[in-house]
């Protein structure tokens, strides 16, 4: 199931720390897709699943704002494990996250399925 305009929306799971992406993670809603991630009450756990599989397309907007929310989580001190990315949107995810600044690429766990 996708967001309210059908692009891209991210939820709570049925675990606690658990996040579901889903939809369309393009720039056609990216602005609206930023708006409610700006809003959303993130789980308090430490540590947070988001499971990626039903995302079905993104593109660099998409992975920017992935990227730029997994740092956020980050320097809350969260740990962060993405599941069930697709293996090209895993590339498009790490090339972005080579490209910013003073950025160490970090090692988690990403199953390509």
């Amino acid at each position: 199931m996708t967001g309210p305009s059908g692009g891209a929306e991210i939820r709570r799971g049925g675990a606690p720390g658990e996040m579901n992406c889903v939809g369309a993670w393009t720039l056609r809603g990216i602005a609206s897709l930023e708006a409610r991630l700006e809003a959303l009450s993130w789980p308090a756990e430490r540590a947070l699943s988001i499971d990626c599989s039903a995302i079905s397309a993104m593109d660099t907007s998409g992975a920017w704002l992935l990227h730029r929310t997994l740092r956020t989580l980050e320097r809350r001190d969260q740990h962060v494990e993405l599941h069930g990315l697709r293996a090209e949107f895993d590339a498009l995810l790490k090339l972005i996250a080579s490209r910013v600044p003073g950025h160490r690429p970090r090692r988690h766990p990403h199953p390509v399925r």
